[in-house]
């Protein structure tokens, strides 16, 4: 709701440059224009992103949710490797260092 009314967090414009380290940025913004930017959003009501091996992602995904103190628990992408010429930015941090990486992730 709060999306929808152009609420953001104050540290959105900060954090939505990382942006740059998501390969279909435009595409997953367009798809889902209300949900998106709360990847940007350190007050997402307390979640967490977990970055696990996918050979024991299925497993790990289990156990969470079979933990009774956990609300929901979801693979909403994998990392991916992605060639230079698809994107000419490093991934830059809020201090404005940048680090050039093969990596992105893909929502």
């Amino acid at each position: 709701e709060a999306v929808a009314n152009g609420i953001l967090s104050s540290l959105y414009r900060e954090n939505s440059r990382s942006r740059r380290a998501v390969s279909n940025h435009e595409e997953a913004a367009k798809s889902c224009p209300m949900t998106y930017p709360l990847i940007f959003d350190p007050q997402t009501a307390g979640g967490l992103l977990f970055f696990v091996s996918p050979d024991v992602c299925e497993d790990f995904v289990q156990k969470l949710t079979d933990d009774p103190m956990t609300k929901l628990a979801a693979v909403i992408g994998e990392l991916t490797e992605y060639s230079p010429a698809v994107s000419e930015f490093d991934v830059c941090e809020i201090d404005g260092s940048c680090t050039p990486t093969a990596n992105r992730i893909y929502v």
